[in-house]
């Protein structure tokens, strides 16, 4: 069937899961993958697990559809799925991966410091304004350095502002409030990352729990797709089967 045309690797995909090395695209890739087998498959399987309806009658791929669609695989498929971004997963971002508050509080809360942390550099920027009487005054990314302060050369700031970079007509400082604010900021995203690596390895963990299932299901369907392919073959004009 066109469910098993150009599956990934899923028993490669199944091994890196359970050993802790999958990448949140492999893991997406190989759940999306047995999600399309269960909807082409899993109309011909009953709520107790066994193929219904006389489509398929061999006793062999009734064994084989009821294993590779099994729903109790499904299920748990899903649900992992609805706890991950599939967009942050296919991009990398563990950052912004997990989608579920109450299964992942630790990240949650880790991401909550980390806003706080800019909100307090946002709160900073009224002070820093009135302080050289510069209403206009924004934050500037520079070289990838954050929350810059970049006056005009001539411009006269507190001796105890830290030049971080200057040019012909400009100097861009930290003052000793910003610099306190961007290592708690630091720290805070330093925490997020930790924290959403950890909930990764933890997630694996969990799924490679379910092992025995996933195996099962990936070796009917790989059966299945040799299957097809030997019955395409036997289809062909011509063909004669081998003694």
């Amino acid at each position: 069937p066109a469910a098993l045309n150009r599956l990934p690797d899923l028993e490669r995909g199944l091994t890196r899961i359970l050993h802790g090395t999958a990448t949140p695209a492999e893991f997406v890739q190989a759940q999306h993958a047995l999600g399309r087998v269960h909807a082409a498959l899993g109309p011909l399987v009953g709520a107790e697990g066994g193929v219904e309806g006389d489509v398929v009658r061999a006793p062999l791929l009734r064994r084989l559809v009821a294993a590779a669609a099994a729903p109790e695989v499904h299920k748990v498929s899903a649900e992992m799925l609805a706890c991950l971004d599939a967009k942050a997963a296919a991009e990398g971002d563990k950052l912004r991966l997990f989608k579920c508050q109450d299964r992942f509080p630790e990240v949650f809360q880790c991401a909550a410091k980390v806003v706080a942390a800019e909100e307090a550099l946002k709160e900073e920027l009224p002070n820093l304004r009135k302080k050289l009487g510069l209403p206009r005054l924004e934050y500037s990314t520079i070289a990838g350095i954050e929350y810059l302060i970049e006056v005009d050369a001539a411009k006269k700031v507190p001796d105890n502002w830290v030049k971080v970079n200057s040019t012909k007509k400009s100097n861009r400082f930290h003052p000793p409030e910003v610099g306190k604010l961007l290592a708690a900021l630091a720290l805070a995203r330093e925490q997020h990352v930790m924290a959403c690596g950890a909930a990764w390895r933890t997630f694996l963990a969990d799924c490679a729990q379910r092992y025995g299932s996933f195996r099962a299901a990936v070796q009917a369907i790989a059966t299945l797709d040799c299957l097809a392919s030997l019955a395409l073959l036997a289809s062909r004009a011509g063909y004669t089967r081998p003694q």
